[in-house]
């Protein structure tokens, strides 16, 4: 909101770039790492339980492996979320001609 008129504040272009810049960079990073795990079912790393069973002791829990793939999958959550909200933010931009955060 712009302080001195109180109305929503307009896209610029410099706006429009940063949030394009921003948009692609979030889609490199998601494809490299889709790229990357897509191989082993976004789960590289070796654990001694099968992921989608319930029969997971304590050890089984804190193996390196199976957190190392729980954080690799919290990471391509983040940014499907992140280019996601890239995405939406430069089309609202681009449409409606209000600036985003």
């Amino acid at each position: 909101v712009d302080k001195r008129t109180n109305h929503p504040s307009t896209v610029t272009k410099e706006d429009v770039k940063l949030k394009l810049h921003r948009t692609l960079i979030s889609f490199c990073l998601l494809s490299a790492l889709l790229s990357i795990t897509a191989p082993s079912s976004h789960a590289p790393f070796d654990v001694r339980v099968p992921a989608h069973t319930l029969d997971h002791g304590f050890w089984d829990l804190v193996h390196v492996g199976h957190l190392a793939n729980n954080f690799i999958g919290a990471a391509l959550v983040q940014l499907c979320i992140m280019f996601a909200s890239e995405t939406l933010g430069l089309l609202l931009g681009i449409v409606v001609g209000v600036k985003l955060v």
